[in-house]
Parts: C-alpha cells; structure tokens; sequence
C-alpha cells in the first residue's frame, strides 16, 4: 500500500507538470497577496520567492519579468496585458486598475477600471490637467451619476483639446471612501504618445511619434513607448504595444525616415496572424535593414540625393583625369 500511495503522488506530479497551458488563475494564487495586506499605493503582487514558485501563463511571462526585477507599480499595470487582467480580478488579486482611453475625440476620454474586492455602492473621480509638465489645474473628488458596484466605466466630455489628464477612480461604499486607483493618463489628441492608449474606429486617422499617420483599426487598442530593441536607433525610436496581448513593433525615426526595426508576438495570443496584420496596417512595412542609404525615405527623395552625390563623385574623378591627361601630353 505504502508504494501504491508513493506512485500516485509521483503520477499525480507528473501529471500536473504535464497537465497543459498554466491559467492566470493559477499565477495569480500564488503571486497575488491578500486584499486586506494591499495599501494604497502598493503593489497586489508578492516580490519575494513566491514568483519563482508561480506557474507562469505564456500571457504574463513578459509582466512577470517586470515583476520579478521590481519596476515600479505604474509601470507594471501600463505594461498588464489586458487579456489578463478578468482572469486575475477572479482569482481575488486586487489590481485597483485604472486606464484611460483617448477615441479620438478631442474633447473627451474615458475610463475603465477592475480590480477592487470591496462592495462599492458608488464610484468618483478626480483629475489634474497637465501642459509642458505641470499642473494647470485639478478638481476634487466627484461623484459618477448613477453609478453603482458593477459599474466600470465612465466617459469624461468636454475636456480642453490637446490637453494632458491624469485621472483617478475609487469606490465608495456607502459614505466611506475605499482605496484610488493608480493614476491613469490620457491626451485628448489624435496623437499616440508614449504610456497614452487609443482605440482606433477604423475611421480617425492617428498620428505616431509625430512621423506619420495611420487609420487605427475598430476597436484596436494600442499603448505607445519607447523603442524597445536594445542598441536603438538615431536619433529616436517608438515603439507601439497592442494593449491586448502585451505584443511589441518598435520602429526608427531619423528626419523624414521611418522603419521598423522589429517586432516581438507575446507568447500565448490566440491569432497570431491577426496581431501580425494589425501591425502591418500601422507600419510603414520597410525594414531598416534594407535602407542603405540614411535618407531614403517614402517620396525617393533619398535616391535623388545619392544619385547627386555619385554625380558630384562621378564628375569630381573626371575633372582629375582630365588633368592628369593635360600634364601627361604636356
């Protein structure tokens, strides 16, 4: 009997290191701490040998490296996969996730938040508006009309355009204010700036990093950043996440120049194939490696400058042979 017991414990090992693609269920039972240990302003997530323990969903793999090397909290829930995040609310993690989304109307955003283990009766808001990096104004803690505990979401109109918001949420219940949220932050722009999330309507064109323009597809959610291949480019690189999945295209921008130099499909998405053409349709769809000559770009204004240049070379090498010829008949 004693063996019996020993070979079911051995199979049932195996089994369960056999027993198919881990859930974001099952991370987050071992990473997540507990409600009531979470402050405000700290991290739900454990930073202790629980994440060499945790059995890793494909979909976090890139969020658990941020996690294991201790970026801070703002960083690790603009970075969050947001295909991730149901199944980690589920399994009682305590995200307090807020993030804001600019659609494109230039004079209204909106909010979406998860996460909070409290029984909320209501919601509020509060923001500060940003311009050339500080603060122009703020408005105190308001109530969301009509909101309830199932509530997630909330539309912000009649903002200022081309104006920077860094926004909040928190439950109430009853009259007790519970824990805020991370600050989320939005433009009201049609530009896609770095850490900003945008939803495309198929429709609106967008401007990325300033260099070109691009139709967002319906409903497609995309996060600028910074370049993210080591050894970058000159001078500046971009990068643009699909907030959904965690995937990556970086690009390189120098003058009217514009390529991508990579592009990284996160671990466990589900059509490959339709991040790969999401990502197609925003991008110039050359790649840096093929651009011999620095300032070769879209409209061939590269190529009449390096034929100039071979021309110049061409008749500067004439000129000195037809020199050397004079001297030798001479």
């Amino acid at each position: 009997m004693p063996h019996l017991i020993a070979a079911v414990a051995i199979a049932s090992v195996l089994l369960g290191a056999c027993g198919g693609t881990p859930t974001v269920e099952e991370y987050a039972a071992v990473v997540c701490r507990p409600a009531g240990d979470v402050a405000p302003g700290e991290s739900p997530f454990y930073a202790d040998k629980r994440l060499h323990t945790a059995n890793l969903p494909p979909v976090l793999e890139g969020f658990h490296d941020r996690l294991a090397r201790g970026d801070s909290e703002e960083e690790l829930k603009a970075n969050l996969p947001l295909a991730a995040v149901p199944g980690l609310v589920a399994a009682g993690c305590e995200l307090r996730l807020l993030i804001v989304i600019a659609d494109g109307t230039t004079d209204a955003l909106t909010l979406e938040w998860n996460g909070w283990s409290a029984a909320a009766t209501s919601w509020q808001y509060r923001y500060h508006m940003w311009d050339k990096g500080s603060i122009v104004r703020g408005v105190d803690w308001m109530d969301i009309a009509g909101s309830n505990g199932s509530t997630n979401q909330h539309r912000l109109t009649g903002l200022e355009e081309n104006m920077g918001y860094e926004v909040w949420v928190r439950p109430m219940v009853g009259t007790e204010p519970g824990p805020p949220s991370n600050p989320g932050r939005g433009v009201t722009s049609r530009a896609l700036h770095r850490d900003r999330l945008v939803e495309g309507d198929g429709r609106t064109w967008w401007s990325i990093h300033g260099n070109w323009t691009v139709i967002i597809p319906e409903g497609a959610r995309l996060r600028g950043g910074p370049v993210w291949i080591d050894g970058g480019c000159f001078p500046t690189g971009g990068s643009v996440r699909e907030a959904t999945s965690g995937s990556v295209v970086s690009y390189c921008f120098d003058g009217r120049l514009s390529c991508e130099l990579g592009r990284s499909i996160a671990p466990g998405v589900d059509d490959e194939r339709a991040v790969n053409a999401l990502f197609d349709r925003i991008s110039p769809g050359r790649s840096c490696l093929d651009l011999s000559w620095g300032w070769e770009d879209e409209s061939n204004g590269g190529g009449e400058l390096a034929l100039a240049a071979v021309g110049i070379v061409a008749i500067g090498l004439f000129v000195v042979a037809v020199r050397w010829a004079l001297r030798s008949s001479g």
